[in-house]
């Protein structure tokens, strides 16, 4: 059975297009309220692989939508790094970004860390219907190190030493992502659209391309 988000994809007509929504999982639903009031946070539902799936479920069980996509955040990249993510409401980081964070980085330690996310993919693949796509995301490069440089400006000098870095713990996410059979992935770079057309070719396509290959 093909999916009918991936025949769309193909540019295949359908009677009826398929239907999935940003932030699916959310408050608007009483079962996600009643869950997160379980992890007692937002990042402690994310951290907690379980709780996770079971959010990015529930809307497919209401609603029947044809795709579920991951319930995470793309900023994890940052916290591993040592910045200490929070959200209050939104988010923030107790600590500036900073040389030696990124000089000290270990790929295989990322991994580790973002374990939480693998099991919540397989978690989800387990549960998820064959007929609903398995949607997974990440941040891109350059909006990354915008949240990590927002309210920091001495860490706006460190983008050339930076980039790199965000590039191969983002790229590292995709592979595990991948592994779990999703049907298709989002790079969420929306703070791209800031840059000029010579810094968007120079800082941005180099890398999607990289990944697509």
């Amino acid at each position: 059975m093909t999916k009918s988000i991936l025949k769309a994809l193909a540019g295949e007509k359908q009677k009826v297009p398929p239907i999935w929504m940003m932030r699916q999982a959310g408050r608007y639903l009483p079962e996600y309220r009643e869950t997160r009031a379980k992890a007692g946070d937002f990042l402690s539902l994310c951290y907690n692989s379980e709780l996770a799936a079971e959010v990015t479920l529930q809307p497919i069980r209401r609603y029947g939508f044809d795709a579920a996509i991951l319930f995470s955040d793309i900023l994890f990249p940052l916290d591993y790094l040592g910045m200490s993510l929070k959200f209050n409401p939104g988010p923030i980081f107790e600590k500036n970004l900073s040389s030696k964070m990124i000089s000290e980085f270990n790929i295989d330690e990322f991994e580790s860390f973002i374990d939480f996310q693998n099991i919540s993919l397989k978690h989800i693949r387990n549960e998820l219907s064959n007929d609903k796509s398995l949607i997974g995301f990440t941040g891109g490069p350059v909006t990354l190190y915008h949240f990590a440089t927002r309210n920091n400006p001495v860490s706006q000098t460190l983008f050339q030493q930076t980039l790199p870095v965000l590039e191969m713990l983002i790229q590292k996410n995709i592979q595990i992502q991948l592994q779990n059979d999703i049907d298709l992935l989002m790079i969420f770079d929306t703070e791209a659209n800031k840059l000029n057309d010579k810094d968007f070719d120079e800082f941005v396509i180099p890398f999607l391309v990289k990944i697509c290959i």
